[in-house]
C-alpha cells in the first residue's frame, strides 16, 4: 500500500472512508436542512414576487417616459415647461404609490415567510420573448421581406 494510506504512528493501514465520514453529519442534520430548504424556497418566492411587481412598474414608467419624449418633440417652447411639470408630478406620484405597494407586499410576504404559510407557486408554462421584425409589425410575412 502507498504510504499515504498508513498511519504515521504505527505504520498500519488507516481505514478512513471520507464519504461516510462527511455523510453521517448530513444525515443527522437532515430535518434542519430540509426545513431551511423550505424556508429558502419561501424567501425565493417572496423575492420573485417583489421583483415582478418592481419590473412591471418600471415597464409602465418606461412607456410613460417614451410617450413624454414624443410629446416634447412635438411641443412648442411654452408647452414644454408645462409638459415637464406634469411629467415630473406624475412620476413622483407613481413612484410614491409604487413604494407604498412594495412596502405592503413586502410586509405581507415577510409575515407569510416567517409564519411558514407561504406556498410555492404552481408550475407555469415558460414565458418566452418572441423577437419581432419590422415586417411582422406591419402585418407582412417575414418571408416576403
Amino acid at each position: 500500500m502507498p504510504s499515504s494510506t498508513r498511519s504515521t504512528i504505527s505504520n498500519e493501514p488507516v481505514d478512513v472512508n471520507f464519504a461516510y465520514f462527511l455523510a453521517k453529519p448530513i444525515v443527522a442534520w437532515h430535518p434542519l436542512i430540509s426545513g431551511v430548504h423550505a424556508w429558502m424556497q419561501s424567501c425565493t418566492v417572496a423575492h420573485a414576487s417583489v421583483q415582478k411587481e418592481w419590473f412591471t412598474f418600471i415597464e409602465r414608467r418606461l412607456h410613460a417616459d417614451a410617450a413624454q419624449m414624443q410629446k416634447l418633440n412635438q411641443a412648442t417652447a411654452d408647452d414644454a415647461w408645462r409638459l415637464y411639470y406634469e411629467f415630473y408630478e406624475k412620476a413622483f406620484e407613481d413612484y410614491r404609490s409604487e413604494y407604498g405597494q412594495l412596502a405592503a407586499l413586502g410586509s405581507t410576504l415577510l409575515s407569510e415567510v416567517m409564519a411558514g404559510t407561504m406556498k410555492p407557486p404552481a408550475p407555469a408554462a415558460a414565458e418566452t420573448i418572441q423577437p419581432t421584425s419590422p415586417a411582422t409589425e406591419t402585418g407582412q410575412s417575414a418571408r416576403a421581406a
